[in-house]
């Protein structure tokens, strides 16, 4: 699941309105969720040196992957960073930690505290299973939908491959099941809502590339994509590639 439009919106009214230490905390927290993708783990791990407001960048090593990334910061990421360190983090802190507790002797803090500003933020929600990850869900499939390559989804977010996308795409589950497909033709063996998923995305990356839906599904079928084909295979048959724009007015 992904977080709601419903939801999205009582994150900003939280935001517009947040004035307390605790409040400007968690603002800051979620947005590094839903506008970068950033892992709850990376968030606590962020230092204050990592971030750069002159070029609107932050640049960390991943805690997951051990590599480092630089991302870009949107203007109301930085600006929530901005009031959280003015009025919110204890100016008598000499940690170069961006979060600690806001209580002496303001300690280095867990990953829990972001789902907590999940659950302070949004206290009527209720999925099971979905914790802060889904703010990392949301992030990309928003991406996805505005026809943002995935290539470019999965460098945002400290993916090395496009192929570890999936899990971090979601979509309507119950509109998805009312249309069970199964995709053992192409040798990846998901039926029902999954490998609707699956389909709803290609169909949303075809329409977002200019391709007509169904000359694109169909050249997909004749070329049948499988579990063991390299990247760059993979990516001659994405809609953006070079192969699939010069021929999509023939399709």
């Amino acid at each position: 699941t992904v977080l709601t439009a419903e939801e999205l919106s009582h994150i900003r009214s939280y935001i517009a309105e947040a004035s307390t230490p605790i409040q400007l905390q968690d603002s800051a927290v979620m947005l590094l969720g839903t506008e970068m993708g950033i892992r709850g783990c990376d968030i606590v791990r962020l230092k204050i040196s990592d971030i750069n407001f002159k070029n609107r960048t932050i640049r960390f090593i991943q805690d997951k992957t051990g590599v480092e990334i630089q991302l870009a910061m949107p203007v109301s990421v930085g600006n929530a960073v901005f009031k959280y360190l003015k009025s919110g983090r204890p100016k008598e802190c000499s940690s170069d930690l961006l979060f600690v507790s806001l209580k002496a002797p303001h300690k280095p803090l867990l990953r829990n505290i972001c789902y907590d500003a999940l659950k302070r933020i949004l206290p009527q929600r209720s999925v099971p299973g979905s914790g802060f990850h889904v703010t990392r869900k949301t992030f990309s499939t928003h991406k996805l939908q505005r026809g943002i390559p995935p290539e470019r989804i999965s460098s945002a977010i400290g993916q090395r491959s496009v192929k570890s996308l999936t899990p971090y795409l979601s979509l309507d589950g119950e509109r998805l099941s009312m249309c069970p497909l199964s995709l053992e033709s192409l040798d990846i063996p998901w039926k029902g809502a999954n490998a609707s998923a699956v389909v709803y995305t290609m169909v949303e990356m075809a329409k977002a590339h200019g391709l007509n839906i169904y000359g694109y599904l169909k050249f997909l079928l004749e070329h049948r994509p499988g579990k063991d084909m390299t990247d760059e295979q993979l990516a001659e048959l994405a809609p953006w590639s070079e192969k699939l724009q010069s021929i999509k007015n023939r399709m």
